[in-house]
């Protein structure tokens, strides 16, 4: 595992283990699912506007897909359930 992907990994894993308690586990997973997911819906999107357009626009619609998508996390994403007044996740 690459060093990059670790460092994701761990800020994951503290980001929800401070939202939920009892389903960390759960919560991790939904996550990663989502990582994957996205990575198999996105290539042939990028791969088609490479073959259409060219790889210098399939490199500029993933740049402003990265951005678009760092904004929406940081947007909504918050570190700690206090910040928002809220108790973590409990069942």
């Amino acid at each position: 595992m690459k060093w990059e992907n670790q460092k994701f990994t761990i800020s994951l894993m503290v980001l929800m283990r401070r939202w939920f308690r009892s389903h960390c586990g759960l919560a991790i997973g939904v996550c990663a699912a989502g990582t994957g997911l996205a990575t198999v819906a996105f290539s042939p999107l990028f791969t088609s506007i490479a073959e259409k357009r060219s790889v210098d626009h399939a490199f500029l619609w993933t740049a402003v897909f990265c951005l678009a998508a760092a904004a929406v996390v940081f947007c909504l994403v918050r570190d700690d359930p206090h910040a928002l007044g809220l108790e973590p996740e409990k069942i």
